[in-house]
């Protein structure tokens, strides 16, 4: 029978391991040729290849300072080559790995300190405002004697407290400014912002002390000193006003005078909430401000025209003249300011002016043509009409014939296309506007039509209205 052969297990034991280490470190290389070769690399900016090397060296002499400083460019400068790359957030990653080597390194503690502020900024532009705060604040924490990362924080700070005043979040929207504010009590944004938050919330002293610290700070501000102009007026004019106040609206009159009138005022704008919400699929957040003037109130506050019985300029006026005592009327006006204060707070002031006016006249009123407006049109010309499209300037013309003009076909166009498309179509018509997209692009896409073939659609429906 055939011997069989005998295998031994080799037992590798600590002190084993120290001697094949030992061993091995006569065959491979020494940390001066790791760091020669590190050089090499680094110098054809073979920052990655580089970091292996240094890395290597400082394994097999860890107290070597020049290693260790080799190793620490290296990562400074792959974190710059992958910024310039675009790889933001890899680059801090890098850098950090240079800024553990040595703290105390000035350039590297600075150019940590700028990744992170403009990754902060970056990401502010997608929209994620609270991880861009958190970024600003490692920026900081870095260099908080660099005024740059406390003004972006402060214009984070303001942005994230648009977002919450938006969405009825006044506690902590009121927190956040004052933080700002203590962060660089000196920054004109932030108390422009102040001011324009406690004029939001009725508080005309605290606003006009905002605005006034703004205009300190810079003096040749004129906007910021017609703000002082109008709330000064406002302050005095509202005084002794009254308030009835609910969840959404908050309603200012002058006490034992317009008592009656606000409440009126506040079912037409409960109905509003409703019915115009459902055709823009736009609710309030926060609590809209409406105040009720006598006619002399009404023409210091607003310097509008005599015939202008309300308006809409970030609060909700209304002139209690003998015209918004008929009740028709009363609401019409109301329902119509209020449309604007919606559109608003949706697309803020790009909306083109006819679409703008149009629905508020619509969601006002989006009864059938009335004996005027086809007195208008026929006065006008059925084959005259003008596209309400280009009918902008006639809304400021002092032709009072070019004025009605503009505001009937804007009204009876929005109509039309919210009876025609319906409110989901016409909300997407209205959003595309809102961004500038040109016209021709929108009802291409849209409806596969010109703005011609459009017009000439609506055309076709309006005489047919025209002969009832």
């Amino acid at each position: 029978m055939a011997k069989q052969p005998h295998y031994c297990r080799l037992t590798i034991g600590p002190g084993l391991i120290a001697l094949l280490l030992w061993l091995n470190t006569g065959l491979a290389q020494t940390a001066e040729e790791h760091n020669d070769s590190g050089l090499s690399q680094y110098r054809e900016k073979h920052f990655q290849e580089a970091i292996g090397s240094f890395g290597r060296a400082l394994q097999l002499e860890p107290d070597n300072s020049t290693v260790r400083s080799n190793l620490m460019i290296a990562y400074h400068g792959y974190a710059i080559q992958q910024s310039e790359r675009g790889a933001i957030e890899q680059a801090i990653e890098t850098e950090r790995h240079a800024f553990a080597l040595d703290e105390t390194n000035q350039v590297i503690r600075t150019q940590l300190a700028l990744l992170y502020n403009d990754y902060g900024r970056q990401t502010a532009r997608t929209g994620d405002v609270a991880r861009a705060r958190i970024l600003l604040a490692e920026a900081m924490t870095l260099q908080p004697e660099n005024r740059l990362f406390v003004t972006n924080m402060c214009t984070l700070m303001i942005q994230e407290a648009r977002g919450l005043q938006k969405k009825g979040n006044d506690e902590n929207c009121s927190r956040l400014l004052n933080e700002a504010a203590a962060l660089n009590p000196d920054s004109f944004p932030v108390q422009t912002e102040l001011g324009e938050y406690y004029y939001s919330k009725n508080d005309y002293p605290a606003s006009i002390r905002s605005f006034e610290r703004a205009f300190d700070l810079n003096p040749f501000a004129t906007n910021v000193a017609d703000k002082l102009l109008q709330i000064r007026k406002e302050s005095s004019v509202e005084k002794e006003f009254g308030k009835n106040e609910r969840s959404r609206f908050i309603i200012k009159y002058e006490s034992g005078v317009n008592e009656n009138l606000s409440w009126n005022i506040s079912g037409i704008l409960e109905d509003a909430y409703r019915d115009i919400g459902q055709k823009l699929e736009c609710w309030p957040k926060a609590p809209m401000t409406v105040v009720i003037y006598s006619k002399e109130q009404f023409t210091v506050v607003t310097s509008a025209p005599d015939w202008t019985i309300g308006r809409f300029d970030g609060k909700l006026r209304i002139c209690a003249s003998d015209l918004t005592l008929d009740k028709e009327t009363l609401k019409s006006v109301v329902r119509h300011e209020y449309s604007h204060a919606l559109v608003f707070d949706l697309y803020g002031v790009t909306i083109p002016l006819w679409i703008n006016e149009g629905f508020a006249q619509y969601a006002a009123n989006d009864k059938a043509l009335t004996a005027n407006d086809t007195t208008l049109l026929h006065d006008i010309g059925e084959n005259n009409l003008v596209p309400p499209w280009d009918l902008n300037r006639n809304f400021n013309s002092t032709n009072q014939v070019e004025v009605a003009q503009a505001y009937l076909e804007s009204r009876l166009c929005v109509k039309y296309l919210f009876e025609r498309y319906g409110n989901a179509v016409s909300r997407q018509f209205i959003t595309e506007s809102s961004k500038g997209t040109a016209l021709g692009d929108i009802t291409s896409s849209m409806f596969n039509k010109t703005p011609e073939q459009l017009y000439d659609e609506w055309m076709v429906e309006l005489k047919k209205q025209m002969k009832h």
